[in-house]
């Protein structure tokens, strides 16, 4: 309550608990559950908001598996489809980099996981934190573990001072080092961070915000003040996590090893090492696993049946994508110079997309279906993912969370179905009878077949309304990440993964000055919007505001959401893997938040 000491131990908003609801399982290949996929909703073990949507499915994590006895042993082994575009978390924006970090380093929260939880409520615990009071949302008086050890060559206890350091540091003022090409997301809304004494660091805000930790958590990672003397972040990893970085060869591997001091052990993590072999071509990935070369694989629809006749063991699950929605964005998107600077333009585009044919063409539908995959829905991505269902306004109009929640209106749920005509008639009336030419941007070498091939079913469907786009498969690292995603340079427009969160996709993508507003929005109705939810410390009031920020910036149309993502993601994991299918989260911190609580059986 405003103007009192709240206490959490878990961080998030404050507020009424999500419901835990329990789910039936059922078998997939060998021995797999579907969390996501053919599981249904049952009671709720509690009074509390439930989907008023037949067949909506429940977020990974929240089936249970039979109990077992952990085993300690072994070694983690994976891919990434390309190497980090830096080591130093504050270096690079593309998702590997960060990615690794998670492996490595300690944030003071985490995104809880594990049986029981759905991650898609972004559910926060401690890590290298105790927890946080505030007395009024604007200042945070956070305390740290006392057990958190950095690796060698640190090899000491983090105190307040390393997380003043790593916010000096990311924000440019530590000699030598620039900034984090993204501390313009948090400066916005921090004012100091200052220790107390050792273990204690005071957070004052600009002004009242209830999901700091939420947020925060994916961008904090705290460093040791030595960073930059007793190593060099560009080439080594120093963290508190629960693996110790030990090499790192371009093109090839990234070698880690369990850390025996984490906060969080002695008896996890489970496994020895961590293995992350670079791999772009998904077809070498899903070999290598087929042969038992990896442990966990990226899955297309098309090869279910020669997973289920190649390693029968395997077990088949629907996870939780970590780029749950992509959008097409437009360079300069206010400038009256430019075609789509008219939103009925933006509007056209987007009622030129069949969004149904584009999630049966990226996903095989009728494969999937065919492998018994059942309770699969055509769901569309709004500017929240529809994975992120308590957040999610349907653009169809048939999913509400919980009763009373806000709907799409009538005009912006046109605005997403597909019609071609009118497509054109709004085109012709913005002046336009005949369309325009413009280059669309991406890499397709980076995000996967699914993305891929709704990049090209864009331009098909542009094509058919007068709307004729070049496709420019640019260099991921040289052009799409350092050009495009962080200079904004590029005329046209752009496909590209949004990250996951909820604020992270509001005010990410819609305030000026942030690394994600890729058309330089400035529309001061949505930048109100945006500080209204964050000012708001009751969760549930904050989760409906979301839900009728995204009815605004659907009116505008500046960015339009796509499909891709809005099914999850099918990933196999070998057959003697255990707590894949519980141990599940949306973002970036897999490597703490997930890999140390996997283990293999005999």
């Amino acid at each position: 309550m405003m103007g009192s000491s709240r206490r959490n131990p878990a961080g998030g908003w404050k507020g009424r608990r999500w419901p835990r609801r329990r789910v039936l399982q059922a078998g997939a290949i060998g021995a797999a559950t579907l969390p996501l996929g053919i599981a249904a909703c049952g009671d709720d073990e509690e009074s509390a908001p439930s989907p008023t949507s037949p067949g909506q499915s429940p977020a990974p994590g929240m089936t249970p598996t039979p109990t077992e006895t952990p085993r300690r042993g072994g070694v983690w082994r994976i891919a990434m489809a390309g190497d980090p575009s830096a080591l130093d978390p504050m270096q690079g924006t593309a998702l590997p980099t960060h990615q690794l970090a998670g492996f490595v380093y300690s944030g003071l929260f985490r995104y809880k996981a594990g049986p029981g939880v759905d991650p898609t409520t972004y559910t926060v615990e401690p890590d290298a934190a105790e927890g946080f009071e505030t007395p009024d949302g604007i200042e945070y008086i956070v305390k740290l573990k006392p057990n958190v050890r950095f690796h060698p060559p640190i090899d000491r206890l983090m105190d307040a001072e390393d997380v003043v350091f790593s916010w000096r540091r990311l924000i440019g003022e530590v000699p030598g080092f620039a900034g984090a090409p993204y501390a313009a997301t948090p400066k916005a809304y921090i004012d100091t961070i200052e220790a107390i004494d050792a273990r204690t660091v005071r957070f004052r805000l600009k002004a009242a915000r209830g999901d700091l930790f939420s947020y925060e958590n994916k961008w904090y990672w705290v460093m040791p003040k030595e960073t930059g003397t007793a190593f060099d972040p560009a080439k080594q990893l120093v963290g508190s996590g629960p693996w110790i970085f030990e090499s790192y060869t371009p093109g090839s591997i990234i070698k880690l090893r369990r850390n025996d001091q984490w906060h969080f052990g002695p008896d996890v993590p489970y496994m020895d090492a961590v293995e992350i072999y670079i791999i772009p071509e998904y077809a070498t990935r899903f070999q290598q696993f087929l042969a038992g070369r990896l442990d966990y694989v990226d899955v297309f629809a098309s090869d279910i049946e020669r997973l289920r006749s190649g390693n029968p063991s395997a077990k088949l699950l629907r996870a939780l994508a970590e780029l749950p929605v992509t959008i097409i964005a437009f360079s300069t998107v206010q400038n009256p110079s430019e075609p789509w600077s008219d939103p009925r333009v933006r509007k056209a585009l987007s009622m030129s997309f069949d969004r149904d044919a584009m999630l049966d063409a990226a996903y095989d539908f009728r494969n999937l279906e065919k492998f018994g995959i059942e309770g699969l829905k055509r769901l569309w991505n709004n500017e929240i993912a529809a994975q992120d269902r308590a957040y999610w306004l349907d653009p169809k109009g048939e999913f509400r969370f919980a009763d009373g929640d806000p709907q799409i209106t009538a005009e912006n749920k046109r605005a997403f179905a597909y019609d071609p005509a009118e497509a054109k008639k709004l085109l012709a009336a913005a002046g336009l009878p005949n369309g325009f030419q413009a280059d669309l941007f991406t890499t397709t070498a980076r995000y996967g077949q699914a993305f891929n091939t709704v990049t090209e079913l864009v331009q098909q469907y542009a094509a058919q309304v007068g709307i004729n786009l070049t496709i420019r498969d640019v260099d991921y690292s040289s052009v799409y990440i350092t050009q495009i995603v962080v200079q904004k340079n590029f005329r046209g427009l752009l496909h590209i993964p949004k990250r996951t969160g909820i604020l992270a996709n509001l005010r990410g993508y819609f305030v000026p000055g942030e690394i994600a507003n890729y058309g330089k929005i400035q529309d001061q109705a949505l930048i109100d919007a945006v500080a209204a939810i964050e000012r708001t410390l009751d969760r549930d009031e904050a989760r409906r505001k979301v839900l009728e920020f995204q009815n605004l910036a659907n009116d505008r149309m500046y960015i339009i959401p796509l499909p891709v993502g809005a099914l999850g993601a099918f990933v196999a994991v070998q057959g003697n893997v255990r707590n894949a299918d519980v141990y599940q989260v949306p973002g970036q911190g897999w490597g703490t938040e997930v890999v140390p609580y996997l283990w293999k059986a005999s």
